[in-house]
């Protein structure tokens, strides 16, 4: 093999050949070599989406027996076709959302433009970047029309030399090249906001002037700049800050807004809707206001529909919701929905013990009696905790449900023995890892579990040291607890009722 032959990735082929099977096309077919007899780049085609090569040299040494100059050919009229096919996929005819229908349809239209322009068909050239130009200028595809524009003013100017269409044209990029600036701006002030914010989690105050700063230098196009990137990372820019400050009443409020205004524009992808009504329902839910919150949960949930990656994450909410609210059934409805569902396995680890805690706050209820239920199996503590290696590689606050349900298991099972070691580890670890301001509510609860072994698990002996923690509790109301907000599936109140309910 050369050492000057950059290699491919196969996953990049594998990607590329499962997205043309799934728009039904198959590769290397057009309009002028249809039909045609079947060839080794039908067969390359074929193994890799059979998944039978780790890298082009197992291709290579499959189909020649060595890595020489005739793979590297096969590899570019592999490409070519691959390119020819995702060029006529024909996307009106999906199930696809208008917006995106109309962009393929604009690309593939200024794609063909640019080609006739640059073979010096300058007719046909204008009449595709015509085609473009007017749908780009509806829809609000700056990027496309950008390159429209220019086509087209290079026709009107240097060959036709009509003056005022000329200017015209030339005036309008300069407008366009404008918002496609802002466009970029707001992108990379997005992303400098997500990369920042995940490398200095810990800094809030400084973040929030950070943000700020980027919104700032923004907002004064928010009236004027009508595209729809502009607008998405902008407004996403100030919920952000919203969030990080707990700010949630108006979190609340300009999500709203973010809705009205999507919602105002038809044009605009239903998808992203579903990104300020996600803001909207994390505000509803830190607000309490779980029935708002629900519908519109069902609402991004009809638009993303299953395949989304975010169907998971609001599924989790709607759980949420139920498990705060004592609607166990409906949090049991979901909860069987989602780890029976065919992607489940695929969710990232951190994700699915998310489900997993779930599920052992959901089998403690139902083993305190709380909700009927057909299960007929008893949950089994050691098998979750070998099940949840993320969380427990915590030493913080993450570690918390966890550490909480062992617990609150071996008190309802009546495992005293097991339940005094295990709250006492707890203690050294609440000693050695938790900071008491990091995680209020939490370190009063476990404050309170401590008491249990101490009083020998008797009711009225317990109830008289926990005064002070239950105090500190309602000092500390659960939409009021910072971001450690989710570690409670049960509010900590709740959860001690049923804690005490178990004691003599």
């Amino acid at each position: 093999m050369s050492s000057n032959t950059e290699l491919v990735e196969m996953k990049i082929y594998k990607e590329i050949i499962d997205f043309l099977q799934s728009n039904m096309v198959h590769q290397g077919h057009s309009l002028i070599n249809r039909p045609r007899k079947r060839n080794l780049s039908d067969v390359l085609f074929e193994k890799i989406s059979n998944g039978e090569f780790k890298n082009e040299e197992e291709a290579a040494l499959e189909i020649y027996g060595t890595w020489d100059y005739r793979f590297r050919r096969l590899r570019g009229r592999f490409i070519d076709n691959i390119t020819t096919s995702i060029l006529g996929i024909d996307f009106k005819g999906q199930q696809t959302y208008k917006y995106s229908k109309n962009y393929y349809a604009c690309l593939r239209e200024i794609t063909v433009a640019k080609i006739l322009n640059g073979k010096t068909f300058y007719s046909s050239a204008v009449f595709f970047a015509k085609r473009c130009y007017d749908k780009s200028r509806q829809y609000g595809y700056y990027d496309l029309l950008f390159d429209s524009i220019r086509i087209l003013k290079a026709h009107y100017g240097t060959r036709l030399m009509m003056m005022k269409k000329y200017s015209s044209l030339k005036n309008e990029l300069e407008e366009v090249r404008e918002i496609l600036r802002l466009e970029d701006l707001a992108a990379s002030h997005y992303a400098d906001m997500i990369i920042h914010q995940k490398r200095n989690r810990h800094k809030i105050v400084g973040n929030v002037v950070l943000y700020q700063e980027y919104f700032d230098e923004l907002k004064p196009y928010l009236q004027s700049c009508n595209s729809f990137r502009f607008q998405l990372f902008t407004r996403t820019i100030r919920l952000n800050i919203y969030s990080i400050q707990h700010d949630f009443e108006k979190m609340l409020k300009y999500a709203k807004a973010d809705l009205d205004f999507y919602m105002s524009h038809s044009i605009f992808h239903p998808i992203h809707t579903t990104i300020f009504l996600t803001q909207k329902i994390t505000a509803c839910v830190r607000l309490g206001i779980y029935e708002e919150g629900l519908k519109d949960i069902s609402t991004a949930l009809d638009i993303i529909g299953e395949k989304n990656v975010n169907w998971f994450p609001l599924k989790y909410k709607q759980f949420f919701i139920y498990m705060q609210s004592k609607r166990y059934a409906e949090a049991q409805r979901i909860y069987h929905e989602v780890i029976n569902h065919k992607r489940y396995k695929t969710l990232f680890p951190a994700m699915k013990e998310d489900w997993k805690v779930g599920g052992a706050y959901l089998n403690y209820v139902i083993e305190s009696g709380l909700l009927e239920t057909k299960q007929e199996f008893k949950f089994r503590l050691g098998k979750f905790l070998n099940s949840v290696p993320e969380y427990s590689k915590d030493r913080r606050v993450k570690n918390i449900p966890i550490l909480i349900a062992q617990i609150l298991f071996m008190i309802k099972r009546g495992q005293t023995n097991k339940a005094i070691d295990r709250i006492e580890s707890i203690q050294m670890y609440c000693y050695g890892n938790l900071r008491y301001n990091e995680a209020v509510r939490s370190n009063a609860f476990i404050r309170m579990l401590l008491e249990i072994p101490k009083r020998s698990f008797k009711k009225q002996p317990v109830l008289d040291r926990v005064g002070k923690y239950l105090k500190k509790l309602k000092e500390v109301p659960l939409h009021q607890s910072g971001k450690n907000f989710d570690l409670e599936l049960i509010p900590y109140e709740r959860l001690w009722e049923y804690v005490v309910s178990n004691l003599k």
